[in-house]
């Protein structure tokens, strides 16, 4: 869920507050009604005035009172908030949002922040930080996975694929291409229309598959696949990728959790993979210099 969707929600919950109380001051309703619905809205108060407490335990006040202004109970339980890299300001994550606050509480910045003298975008390292977490939490053996050849696994790319996507099953095309040069692909289900939608019936079917890799294949040719249910993923999948921000297939995200959304040609991901690997080599080198300098 987006912040703006948490910010329209928390609004909403509060003209709603109001509202039923209002409702309840002039609805002619009998005296263990107006009980039951004191009762609701005393525990409401409660929860937002506790998690507005524990909100408030390492923070300065202005930022938390800020915070519990803007948010709903529910947010702000799950937030995580630490100092920004940018002098004056507070990183806060929800879910696999991330967003800025000033440290006097006055303005919610919504953006990324970026290092001058490297050119790092520091806000995608943090989104792919919770992207990486959030996929460690799905099994492999929840995916469908078409392995690198002879099982020499140099990377690894996970996909959020739609049978019934033409540039999924153009990528499906290159798969071989990916496996050859290295490349494990691993597919979670993300099902465009919608749960319950006929492409999440087929996807179903998919998983449930004898040979889930043929009937990947097959139904990314068009071809029919036999209808099957059992215990399966796709829901959980389709989920998932809401939550770390996938909003179209094929959606890839690499072994550092960046999100590539889209297309790309095997050729064009081997290089990139390749380029990603070398300066992550390079840059490690140059950590381990530095550490030994200091010693």
């Amino acid at each position: 869920m987006s912040i703006r969707k948490w910010l329209a929600w928390s609004g909403l919950c509060s003209i709603l507050t109001v509202s039923v109380a209002i409702a309840a001051e002039q609805a002619e309703s009998t005296p263990s009604q107006q009980d039951a619905l004191g009762a609701a809205l005393t525990a409401a108060l409660q929860k937002q005035a506790e998690s507005r407490a524990k909100l408030a335990q390492d923070l300065p006040v202005a930022v938390s009172e800020a915070l519990a202004r803007t948010f709903q109970a529910e947010a702000l339980d799950k937030m995580k908030v630490t100092p920004a890299p940018l002098k004056g300001t507070y990183e806060v994550v929800l879910g696999s949002d991330v967003f800025y606050i000033s440290e006097d509480g006055k303005h919610l910045v919504v953006g990324d922040i970026r290092d001058t003298d490297t050119g790092e975008n520091l806000t995608d390292a943090t989104r792919n930080g919770l992207r990486k977490t959030a996929l460690e939490g799905m099994p492999e053996d929840k995916m469908i996975i078409f392995p690198a050849k002879d099982d020499k696994t140099l990377y690894t790319v996970s996909v959020f694929t739609d049978v019934d996507c033409p540039y999924c099953s153009k990528l499906h095309n290159e798969v071989a291409k990916l496996n050859e040069a290295g490349v494990k692909v691993r597919y979670l289900a993300y099902p465009r229309a919608g749960l319950n939608s006929k492409t999440y019936k087929t996807m179903v079917s998919v998983w449930c598959a004898d040979d889930p890799l043929q009937a990947m294949t097959d139904a990314k040719a068009r071809k029919s696949v036999e209808e099957k249910q059992c215990d399966n993923p796709v829901n959980d999948q389709f989920l998932l990728g809401q939550e770390i921000g996938v909003t179209g297939t094929p959606a890839l995200v690499l072994s550092d959790g960046e999100l590539v959304p889209g297309y790309v040609q095997a050729e064009r991901l081997v290089a990139y993979l390749e380029r990603k690997a070398s300066m992550a080599k390079l840059e490690q080198e140059s950590a381990d210099i530095k550490e030994t300098a200091k010693q």
